[in-house]
Formats: C-alpha cells, sequence, structure tokens
C-alpha cells in the first residue's frame, strides 16, 4: 500500500495545461470524493484515495496532495481477512453443533509438486523432498487438532527405482518417525492407508511396517 508495502508502483501522469478557472480547488474536491472510507460490516472490501504522507488520512486536509507542482496522493484497498485460526474453530464449532465427524485427507494428486502426482513422498530421493510432505503432513496433524477430526489419512508413496525394498522401508520409517512424534503431541490419530501401486499397497505390507513402529496414534 503506497510507500508503507514492501513494493510500490508509482505512476506519473502529465497535464499539459490547468484546466479550468480553481484547478486545485477542482483537484480537492476530486479526492474528497473518491475517498477512502471504512468498511461497513457487509462490505468484504473498500477502497479510494489516501494522503501521500500517510495511508489512515483521508480527509487531505491543509493540501496534504499539494508537492509543489504535483498532485501526490494513494489509492488504498482493503479486503476483509478472517484470520486462519479463527476460521479453524468457527469450523470446529459448526462441525459440534450438526454432530458431524471429519477425516483430513492428504493425498490429494497435484498439491504439493502440479507437474508430478503425489510427489514428493515420504519414499522420495532427497531429504529435501521428503522434508516437504513431512512439514505438510504436520500442518495437517494441526489442523486435525483444532477441529477435532477422526484422523489424518495418510499412505507411503511409490517406492523410488533408485532403492531396494529394505532401503525403502528404512526410509519410510524414518520418515514417518516426526510425524507420529507430531501426531502423539497433539494427540491426533494416523490412519494409514495401503493403497496400491504404493510401497505399502497391502494390509501383509502394513503388518510388515509395524515392525519398525509402535505408536497409539498410528494405525
Amino acid at each position: 500500500m503506497g510507500i508503507r508495502s514492501a513494493s510500490a508502483t508509482f505512476t506519473r501522469l502529465h497535464i499539459p495545461a490547468r484546466t479550468g478557472k480553481d484547478f486545485w480547488g477542482n483537484v480537492e474536491k476530486g479526492l474528497k470524493a473518491g475517498c477512502f472510507k471504512e468498511m461497513s460490516s457487509d462490505q468484504s472490501h473498500a477502497y479510494g484515495f489516501a494522503s501521500w504522507d500517510d495511508l489512515f488520512d483521508t480527509s487531505f486536509d491543509y493540501s496534504s496532495y499539494h508537492k509543489a507542482e504535483y498532485v501526490a496522493f494513494q489509492y488504498r484497498v482493503d479486503k476483509r481477512k478472517i484470520p486462519p485460526i479463527l476460521f479453524k474453530y468457527h469450523v470446529r464449532e459448526a462441525i459440534q453443533q450438526y454432530r458431524l465427524g471429519t477425516v483430513i485427507e492428504t493425498g490429494a494428486r497435484f498439491l504439493l509438486n502440479p507437474n508430478v502426482k503425489h510427489e514428493p513422498t515420504l519414499l522420495s530421493d532427497g531429504q529435501k523432498n521428503r522434508s516437504r510432505r513431512i512439514d505438510f503432513l504436520k500442518r495437517c496433524i494441526d489442523i486435525a487438532d483444532v477441529l477435532g477430526s477422526d484422523c489424518v489419512s495418510l499412505w507411503s508413496g511409490r517406492k523410488p527405482d533408485t532403492i531396494n525394498l529394505q532401503t525403502a522401508m528404512d526410509r519410510l520409517a524414518e520418515s514417518l518417525e516426526p510425524v507420529i512424534t507430531h501426531a502423539e503431541h497433539r494427540g491426533v490419530v494416523l490412519g494409514f492407508e495401503p493403497e496400491p501401486g504404493m510401497l505399502i499397497d497391502t494390509m501383509n505390507a502394513y503388518e510388515r511396517l509395524l515392525q519398525w513402529i509402535d505408536s497409539q496414534s498410528f494405525q
């Protein structure tokens, strides 16, 4: 917003000749007619002119727009936003009011990578890639905690061709460790889903995974 923002857009217009007998008086009338006005309770946004020196000054008193031979002012745009945490609490109240059950689903195909389905996963090559999935799962756990959800659903991911089965199981267990710890801290259940085409694709494979994991939060 103006020069108070980290970035600003400046537009300079040239008036070849003053129009009317009272040029500056007409400027003031125009600015005050289009000045910023605070949002009412039923509005989602508001916009209008504001002082160049103070974006909260919309009265243009003392000709604050008059800078030498220039007319200087800001165009202020406000949008009403609900803080995320407040939005989550309102959703939780609605869930409780209507006695709904919720599950946080984490299997969106192109959420973390718009070009490769389901990537990155807990098994992806590169710690940085796996960390993106881990951080995402932790965020989902936080949301589940706020909403009082039944569980967070997750899966293993596909085994990369670059590693063998044993390495893949070790990597999966290692990646799950911080996720499970976070879930235990939040009191959230992780609902692990065997998925065709992934490393853990059957209940037998899931039973084998439990040799690496011992947690009541992992089901």
